[in-house]
């Protein structure tokens, strides 16, 4: 996941130049942040993909399944947001959901999921600083700021859909298909 947040980030960087710069966290701050996204986040994985992705996948089959898990995903993220922001969460919460779905379903372990959802919370809010919430770094733009330019919402976007991608084909050692 790591590989496609930065091959995306540079992609960006190309088309808007910017720079990472210490932010106001330090390291036992984010370490304390993943411990409290863990448990949040397994907790979601647990009742989303442990548990309505199962039943619901045997009546509809598991594509079918992710997608209108995603669509709720996104939908459970909603409250307390209008407008840009709502349909922004909405989004990267699907396309991830997908991503954390897809994970479970392919590796047959939900630690593959609850491991990437906590993972990418840390690295987007707390670590690369793309939510607009204290991290350890944050993004300087050095080029002109296009109108309605959200890199969180566009490198999350993007490596989301890209994951999902690479979940739904490369092949897992170890696992049929």
């Amino acid at each position: 996941m790591v590989p496609l947040v930065l091959i995306v980030a540079l992609g960006l960087g190309l088309l808007v130049p910017f720079r990472w710069v210490s932010g106001p966290l330090d390291p036992r701050e984010v370490a304390w942040a993943f411990c409290e996204y863990f448990t949040g986040n397994a907790l979601e994985e647990l009742m989303f993909h442990g548990y309505l992705l199962v039943v619901v996948s045997r009546s509809i089959g598991s594509l079918r399944s992710l997608l209108v898990l995603a669509a709720l995903f996104g939908l459970f993220h909603l409250p307390g947001l209008a407008g840009m922001a709502a349909i922004k969460m909405v989004c990267t919460t699907a396309a991830w959901s997908i991503v954390f779905g897809l994970a479970y379903v392919r590796t047959g372990t939900l630690w593959a999921a609850i491991g990437m959802h906590a993972f990418g919370n840390t690295l987007l809010h707390r670590i690369g600083g793309m939510s607009g919430e204290p991290s350890l770094f944050r993004i300087v733009f050095t080029g002109a700021w296009p109108i309605a330019y959200d890199p969180g919402f566009v490198v999350f976007v993007a490596v989301g859909i890209t994951a999902a991608i690479a979940l739904f084909v490369v092949p897992i050692p170890g696992r049929r298909r």
